[in-house]
């Protein structure tokens, strides 16, 4: 080819035309990657969006090295508008800073480029504390060490650190993160009024700026408010908002999962059986079948389910295959066992109930469990020692059960969705 071209098989002006030949191909290749072909940037809005404002940033960068200044100039301030626009401001920081290339004067700098990079040097700075505080939180809530008194003085040093630095330097980016900390803070304290404002305020921030709004982050939302409607027993609500989740949540990833299982709680409370099972079955014949914790959840809600629907025989089998809750020592783990104890009862196989409670008083001596889960085992005790007569039960351990029906807070979303003292009390 280059004998052809130049009459020189070792032309050098060939070898500069490849060069350039392959410069531009590459050019093309970054710049002209179509992003709306891949399925999950569809569903991530803000990732999309900060992906095309970093190709008019590459694109304005490649215009300044072969000379064209003004044009450069001209996509760089539009790449600084939409960054702007999502709150990257890492990416706005990034594109003032080539802007000093084209500034013309001393002046022009101090007055108009140094007072926004100032500005957006301190939002990214307040991006970068609130991501490592949520990051930190998130790491100690996975610890199996962390217990909840030290989540709560995490997130109150974290929430008034940033809240100082937010006063003064305020990001959309960081109060998204604010906001996120004050709700698990809210979640922990049972201030459910204070968590409700904290999601309103992240639903509010996406509205302004759609960049922080991804369909996985907004689905999110709808899990958390699921969750809280659920929990103060506004089930209607707590249904409406998981199903707004399913909308929104690709089928795939995790979050997919606590939306199916916040509907199936609301689904129990709000006596729709078969709505719970027909979800319950999108799980069970998905392609991650089988897996995970969640997966066990939903069994053992399909469990209750069942219960529910007068069939504890197959209550009792479904429970079976939900053994994977058991390594959850201090919490499904108990639940489970109860649970198990109470279709026991009432498939009148009293004769192994005996083991069942001496394994429960084993673990609970050995784990560390709410205090409503060792007075229920207390009255199952009792119960056991009345050969299962639930009226010589109560009249020993009446107290217990009031105990359970007024003071120690029973919870909705949790490992006891039938409710212990309801089931004694219907059983009298």
């Amino acid at each position: 080819m280059a004998e052809r071209l130049y009459g020189d098989p070792r032309s050098k002006a060939f070898s500069m035309l490849k060069n350039r030949l392959f410069e531009r191909m590459l050019e093309t290749i970054t710049l002209n990657n179509n992003l709306q072909n891949n399925p999950s940037i569809k569903d991530d809005t803000g990732s999309y969006l900060i992906l095309q404002t970093q190709k008019m940033m590459l694109h304005a960068t490649l215009l300044r090295r072969r000379g064209l200044s003004d044009l450069s100039v001209e996509l760089y301030e539009k790449a600084l508008k939409s960054s702007q626009e999502v709150s990257a401001e890492g990416l706005s920081l990034s594109i003032l800073i080539s802007l000093q290339n084209s500034v013309k004067s001393l002046e022009e700098y101090r007055e108009e480029l140094l007072p926004q990079i100032t500005q957006s040097r301190e939002k990214y700075m307040s991006d970068l504390l609130a991501i490592q505080k949520f990051d930190e939180y998130r790491l100690l809530r996975g610890s199996r060490a962390s217990v909840p008194d030290e989540e709560l003085d995490f997130l109150e040093d974290a929430i008034a650190i940033l809240k100082n630095r937010l006063d003064e330097f305020p990001s959309p980016r960081a109060l998204f993160y604010y906001y996120s900390l004050s709700f698990d803070h809210s979640i922990l304290t049972r201030d459910f009024d204070l968590a409700r404002k904290a999601l309103k305020e992240v639903n509010q921030l996406f509205q302004l700026f759609p960049g922080l709004g991804a369909r996985n982050r907004l689905g999110a939302l709808y899990i958390k408010l699921a969750n809280v409607e659920i929990i103060t027993h506004q089930y209607q609500q707590g249904f409406e908002a998981a199903c707004e989740a399913i909308k929104l949540l690709n089928p795939r990833r995790h979050n997919f999962r606590a939306a199916i299982i916040y509907k199936c709680f609301s689904c129990i409370y709000l006596n729709k059986y078969e709505e719970g099972l027909a979800d319950i079955s999108l799980i069970e014949n998905g392609e991650r079948s089988g897996e995970g914790i969640e997966y066990a959840i939903i069994i053992y809600l399909k469990s209750c389910i069942f219960y529910l629907k007068n069939d504890p025989r197959a209550a009792y089998h479904i429970l079976l295959e939900a053994s994977e809750l058991m390594n959850d020592k201090e919490g499904w783990n108990v639940g489970i066992r109860i649970f198990e104890i109470i279709l026991l009862i009432d498939l009148g196989k009293l004769d192994i109930i005996s083991n069942k409670l001496d394994n429960l008083r084993k673990h609970l001596a050995r784990y560390e469990v709410d205090d409503r889960m060792n007075v229920i085992y207390r009255v199952l005790t009792v119960l056991e020692r009345n050969h299962f007569d639930f009226k010589l039960a109560y009249s020993e351990a009446s107290e217990d059960v009031e105990e359970l029906k007024q003071k120690l807070p029973w919870m909705s979303v949790s490992h006891e969705v039938i409710r212990f003292d309801d089931w004694f009390l219907a059983n009298l």
